[in-house]
This record gives C-alpha cells, sequence and structure tokens, in this order.
C-alpha cells in the first residue's frame, strides 16, 4: 500500500493553523514528519489524520477578531475600574 505524502501547508489547511505553527509542532514531537533534505517536511496521510482524531482542529484567529477581542477585554477592565 502506498501512503500519501502532504506538504506543510496541506497538514496546516487541514488543522485550520499556520505552516509554522505545524513546524513548532513538528519540533516539540506533537506531530511525526517525514524529513526530506531537512526541510521542507512531508507528512503521511495516515499519521495526519490520526493526529486529526485525536486532537480536535485549531483555529486561528484574524487580525480583526483579535482586535474586537482586545477591545472587549479593554471594556471590561474599564468598567471594573468604575
Amino acid at each position: 500500500m502506498t501512503d500519501t505524502i502532504l506538504t506543510t501547508a496541506e497538514v496546516a489547511e487541514r488543522f485550520r493553523v499556520s505552516s509554522r505553527t505545524i513546524c513548532n509542532w513538528v519540533a516539540a514531537g506533537k506531530l511525526s514528519a517525514i524529513f526530506a533534505n531537512r526541510k521542507p517536511y512531508r507528512f503521511s496521510l495516515e499519521e495526519v489524520n490520526n493526529a486529526c482524531n485525536t486532537k480536535p482542529a485549531l483555529k486561528e484567529t484574524t487580525p480583526a477578531e483579535r482586535r474586537k477581542a482586545k477591545e472587549q477585554a479593554l471594556k471590561r477592565l474599564k468598567s471594573r475600574k468604575d
């Protein structure tokens, strides 16, 4: 059986995170990679599917979402001071 190989970008898309996050996960041992000339990483589809089943997909926030969350946090802090 031939295993399908995925790129870092394809894995990042499956988890809804950045490619940098995938590289960090590899460095932390959270995800196994096939090292092709050290970088870029390649990943086994079977390994990625296993990781998807054991870890919830994470969503990165957009700059607008982060800005809105920051504004809401500041409003809460101001209301506590009053």
